[in-house]
């Protein structure tokens, strides 16, 4: 399956790295708040070249138009804005093909979810899982389970977001 692939090429990408399975098993035995910063354990060359994916902006998807910042104080999950596109065009603007694809529960985005874009994304970094958006299926590495790039950056002020309708 698609999923697969993602997740099989998302193994070999950590394991050139160094990250092999025990190094992964740790990070999430670890308990949330206490995990290991990626720096620690991810070289300086992988994670800016995977921050470069974020060059021409980020992008989240939500079930509601955020009301002020859109993501919790600490920062938000994000992905490329060119990842979001090519997952909309994917998906044919079916939102449960959406959820799908970004490895989300069924309803997560609702009825008329929204996409946030974030021209210029403040604090762009690896996410560590410690964050307050981090579930039971985050992994290390800076890939969703289902092989999406993400990055979690400083939640971003209604100045700094465009909102439009997915479909």
């Amino acid at each position: 399956s698609p999923e697969d692939a993602a997740r099989y090429e998302q193994w070999n990408k950590l394991r050139e790295v160094g990250l092999d399975q025990n190094k992964i098993n740790d990070i999430l035995l670890t308990n949330k708040g206490l995990r290991p910063d990626p720096s620690t354990y991810l070289s300086q060359d992988y994670i800016n070249t995977h921050l470069a994916l974020f060059d021409d902006g980020a992008t989240k998807f939500s079930a509601n138009i955020p009301k002020g910042i859109a993501g919790p104080p600490g920062g938000t999950f994000a992905m490329p804005t060119s990842l979001a596109d090519k997952l909309i065009l994917q998906s044919g603007g079916d939102i449960f093909k959406l959820e799908k694809l970004l490895s989300l529960d069924d309803g997560t985005l609702g009825e008329n979810p929204i996409r946030i874009d974030i021209p210029l994304p403040n604090d762009i970094r690896m996410p560590s899982g410690n964050e307050l958006g981090a579930n039971t299926q985050w992994l290390p590495g800076g890939y969703t389970q289902g092989g999406i790039v993400e990055a979690t950056i400083t939640s971003p002020k209604p100045s700094e977001y465009i909102i439009s309708k997915i479909n």
